[in-house]
């Protein structure tokens, strides 16, 4: 087999594998906007669900202002289990949203199209598109350390009420430390629902361009 034989087979086999490829691009992306639908009726629904149950973070911060310190060498401060599961319920949101940001973004890049085409009109739209689920990617991805901060701080403040239970500034700080972070998980999702909406008006507006041979 000379070296045009071997030329003409890997080209076959790589157009046979761009295509391939092209066509689960194509079907990730379709089911990536079915949930980015999903998910943005279900954060608004969780926003609205915790915007007035402020108290509950307070509630059960007072839990743990009210841990049985009889046993002064095995103090057990209780963690917030409300705020625990806002935070897990906003990562796990933000980890479905950055596969689907993942997957539209590789869909996308199977569209650009080669300046020879003359088709180069296309370009500035899809590096647009692209653009706005980059930053919007980063964007969500710069919350998911919103979890390990406030747990890392709620820890330092925690370790001095061990030593000194009877701290009152340590006491008020847990306090203000849970309800900043519940006023952080609300914020923070209010912006992660609202960087949604624009991927998905920007992929409404632009769909037909973007595909268009």
């Amino acid at each position: 087999m000379n070296s045009s034989e071997v030329s003409a087979e890997t080209l076959a086999l790589y157009q046979k594998y761009h295509e391939e490829s092209r066509r689960n691009a194509a079907l990730k992306a379709d089911n990536a906007k079915v949930i980015l639908l999903k998910e943005y009726e279900e954060i608004s629904n969780f926003i609205s669900d915790i915007e007035n149950k402020r108290d509950e973070v307070e509630r059960h911060c007072t839990l743990s202002l009210n841990a049985d310190r009889s046993d002064k060498k095995n103090i057990i401060i209780p963690s917030n289990p409300y705020l625990d599961s806002l935070i897990q319920t906003v990562t796990d949101h933000i980890c479905k949203l950055l596969n689907c940001y993942r997957d539209l973004k590789i869909w996308i890049q199977y569209h650009v199209p080669a300046l020879t085409d003359g088709a180069d009109f296309r370009i500035p739209v899809i590096e647009d598109v692209l653009s706005m689920i980059t930053n919007v990617e980063g964007s969500s991805s710069g919350f998911l350390s919103n979890g390990i901060d406030y747990h890392l701080k709620r820890a330092g403040i925690v370790k001095i009420l061990r030593s000194f239970p009877q701290h009152e500034d340590a006491k008020a700080a847990l306090s203000h430390h849970d309800n900043k972070s519940f006023t952080d998980v609300y914020v923070s999702s209010c912006s992660i629902r609202d960087d949604l909406s624009q991927v998905i008006d920007i992929l409404t507006k632009n769909e037909n361009i973007i595909t268009s041979q």
